[in-house]
């Protein structure tokens, strides 16, 4: 198990990156899939608390419909 704050070896080295020159469109599409990736990963939060919630049979108090 990885140390807390330990580079991830499957996440680019943004330090390799850093004295490269971009074009426009490639800053773009770089950001768009940081936040798609972002975007995912509340995406996962927010099922696996609907889960918990379900599990626990909190459907009322947190207002779900099902």
């Amino acid at each position: 198990m990885a140390q807390p704050g330990a580079p991830c070896d499957t996440e680019p080295s943004f330090a390799a990156l850093q004295d490269e020159e971009f074009n426009d469109a490639t800053i773009d599409a770089c950001l768009i899939a940081a936040e798609q990736y972002a975007e995912h990963h509340k995406m996962v939060a927010y099922s696996r608390f609907l889960a918990w919630a379900r599990a626990m049979g909190e459907n009322e108090e947190l207002g779900l419909p099902f």
